[in-house]
């Protein structure tokens, strides 16, 4: 059986702050979805579980659907501990009530058989993770661009990478940035040793170069962003 697959993340621009999440979802009948979504003061922990929700929502009419997320909280709390906290009356060992109770309680009426659970590590260029990550970043972003007066609950929608963000990639030696993820991947996908990293700043372009083992100059002969 083909599995969809679904990357979700989160991101908080400090913990309580402005906060984003992102998903990323590949059909098994070839089709690609994105969801994003901002709030005013959340934490980093309720946007990953906000992302993890619209996954499961997204993909509620597939019958298997493989769910990576790179928080360790959410894997472990829908594998092992919500079932425990359920038995106590959604009660910590302590006795104390669960924490994020109400999207915890969210995420597991939407569990269901099928869905399969891993944690993939962040920040080392898997794909979808990478995307998911940009799109929680963007909605974060632009929580603060919009003004918490104006900020209303999250819902689904598609979402542009930010504007700060562009990729390198590395392909038989050769650099090239871009301003969009999907030019990136077209260039990346399917060969072998290519090297792909987000960068939001001259700065990191300059630490990644150096860590491919390039030149800091080859960063000058790419052509300039509209920045």
């Amino acid at each position: 059986m083909t599995e969809t697959v679904a990357y979700t993340d989160g991101s908080s621009l400090g913990n309580p702050g402005r906060g984003g999440w992102g998903v990323h979802i590949e059909f098994s009948d070839g089709r690609i979805l994105e969801l994003g979504g901002g709030e005013a003061m959340v934490t980093n922990n309720q946007m990953e579980l906000r992302a993890a929700i619209e996954a499961l929502r997204a993909t509620r009419d597939e019958a298997a659907v493989l769910i990576y997320t790179d928080s360790t909280y959410v894997r472990k709390g829908i594998t092992e501990w919500v079932a425990n906290w359920k038995r106590s009356g959604w009660k910590t060992r302590q006795r104390d009530d669960v924490k994020n109770i109400a999207l915890w309680q969210e995420l597991d009426e939407l569990q269901r058989p099928g869905v399969t659970w891993e944690y993939v590590q962040a920040h080392v260029g898997i794909a979808g993770n990478e995307r998911a990550d940009a799109i929680a970043l963007w909605f974060a972003q632009g929580v603060g661009m919009l003004g918490s007066e104006r900020i209303t609950p999250s819902r689904p929608r598609s979402t542009p990478t930010t504007s700060n963000t562009r990729y390198l990639s590395l392909v038989d030696g050769i650099l090239e940035r871009h301003r969009a993820w999907t030019e990136c991947e077209r260039r990346v996908r399917n060969v072998r040793g290519a090297r792909y990293k987000k960068v939001n700043s001259r700065e990191e372009e300059l630490e990644v170069v150096r860590r491919w083992g390039l030149r800091p100059e080859e960063i000058d002969a790419l052509d300039v962003l509209n920045e």
